[in-house]
């Protein structure tokens, strides 16, 4: 619904939501410069949106960047709210819960969608699938959770900025995206 570029861009507006958010929910320092980032990024974009060429008429583009903003949001959320949990338990014991629970929702969704597939299960896709779930899933959860436990939520968000500047780099080579 989305260009690759544009997606990996808006998915990862997460620090223009955690430096306020933390800073209300954590009590974490909004310095001027932090707030001028804030506002750099926003305007950013808006840049990048552009809403003067936006085609508003066009219901799934609406629908996909809306997704990518909540998605955003939510990413902020779970963000500060792993700095200020109170754990019981390690991200480690925490994390086969997380990724059954995400199975199961994932799941109900590709079910409702009506989409069918023909998947020709082998070993090869079983294999591909459980080394992408760990590799891919799995453990970068439990890094970035352990990241968040032991630093400000800012700096967390922050750091995970470069996934967005690899992803433009790779949808401008693999792609030919602008």
């Amino acid at each position: 619904l989305v260009p690759v570029g544009r997606s990996v861009v808006l998915a990862y507006t997460t620090p223009l939501w955690v430096m306020p958010a933390a800073a209300i929910f954590l009590g974490e320092r909004l310095t001027a410069r932090r707030m001028a980032g804030v506002a750099l990024g926003l305007l950013g974009l808006v840049v990048l949106f552009n809403p003067f060429a936006f085609d508003w008429s066009d219901p799934s583009s609406l629908i996909g960047h809306a997704a990518l903003l909540v998605a955003a949001l939510l990413w902020a959320a779970n963000m500060v709210h792993v700095r200020g949990h109170n754990w019981h338990a390690t991200p480690f014991q925490l994390v086969p819960w997380e990724m059954l629970l995400a199975t199961v929702v994932l799941f109900v969704i590709a079910l409702i969608s009506g989409a069918s597939a023909a998947i020709d299960w082998d070993a090869k896709l079983v294999v591909l699938l459980l080394a992408s779930s760990i590799t891919g899933q799995a453990l970068p959860q439990w890094a970035v959770v352990m990241a968040g436990r032991g630093l400000t939520a800012g700096t967390v968000s922050l750091g995970l900025l470069a996934s967005p500047i690899v992803g433009i780099v790779v949808a401008a080579i693999a792609l030919g995206e602008a």
